[in-house]
């Protein structure tokens, strides 16, 4: 399992159920998301997020790669901080911020993101996880984690 020390809260509640990405599941207290061709299992204890990784392939070696991938993906080497002192001006938006401590943008792949995002024209975000994961069962890779199987996003 990997460690990863956070200089920024992050939230994976509102992270993941922001709308802004469709292949993240909480299974008890740990959040799995399909990420290219892998599984990622996720929390935040204290500062810092511990991650395990799911792949058919596993000779592939999951420590600095890996762990570079992470810190892009959540986003993890912007100085949040500094965004939210700027835009706190406004009453609404700091108000806003307040409540959504520890959101970060997502790095996501732009093909998914992109195929995703065209899914959601007239639609709830429930129906367009739903239409994302039926294609990814139909079209992606099977990946086997402790807590089931999951599919990769079709190329």
């Amino acid at each position: 399992m990997l460690e990863i020390d956070l200089s920024y809260p992050l939230n994976l509640d509102i992270t993941l159920n922001s709308g802004q990405c469709f292949r993240w599941k909480k299974i008890n207290d740990w959040w799995y998301g399909v990420v290219n061709n892998s599984v990622w299992k996720c929390k935040v204890r204290g500062k810092r997020l511990l991650i395990d990784i799911f792949q058919n392939d596993i000779t592939t070696d999951k420590s600095e790669i890996i762990r570079s991938d992470i810190i892009s993906y959540f986003n993890l080497d912007r100085d949040y901080s500094n965004i939210i002192n700027s835009i706190q001006k406004d009453e609404l938006i700091k108000f806003i911020s307040t409540k959504l401590s520890g959101l970060t943008i997502l790095n996501q792949d732009p093909y998914e993101t992109l195929l995703s995002y065209i899914l959601t024209a007239n639609n709830n975000v429930a129906r367009v996880k739903g239409m994302v994961e039926k294609l990814s069962i139909v079209y992606g890779t099977k990946i086997i984690t402790d807590s089931g199987s999951f599919y990769s996003f079709p190329k």
